[in-house]
């Protein structure tokens, strides 16, 4: 979802591009693992308000972003599209994949410094 989203944000304009901008935010949302990020929701079936939790607390059953979805947003912050990279950025805003986004940039520093130590030590 968060791929097409992306893809039609990039390519359109107006109000379908809109529509996509909210798709991929909502879509970070629910990938965030938390049932509804603080808000409280409604079950459906009599209106009675269903308790959720507070922005980062996660419930077990609830979605979290994968590797890939994180990728994806990686991707849109260095898209050519100026609609893409502000759509990328409310979503990292958010904090929804933010905790993610930090185990990803902290993988590939330690990448990093093993390269060079490596290229330092003649391997």
């Amino acid at each position: 979802m968060l791929r097409l989203g992306s893809d039609v944000v990039a390519t359109t304009t107006g109000r379908v591009q809109q529509h996509a901008a909210t798709v991929i935010l909502e879509t970070a949302r629910c990938a965030s693992g938390t049932v509804s990020a603080g808000t409280t929701a409604t079950d459906g079936a009599d209106g009675v308000p269903v308790r959720t939790t507070a922005d980062n607390d996660r419930e077990p059953g609830c979605a979290t972003a994968a590797l890939e979805e994180v990728n994806v947003l990686l991707d849109g912050l260095q898209s050519e599209s100026v609609a893409l990279r502000e759509v990328s950025i409310q979503v990292s805003n958010t904090g929804v994949v933010m905790i993610k986004l930090l185990l990803v940039l902290r993988v590939m520093v330690v990448v990093v410094v093993v390269v060079v130590v490596m290229l330092l030590l003649g391997f």
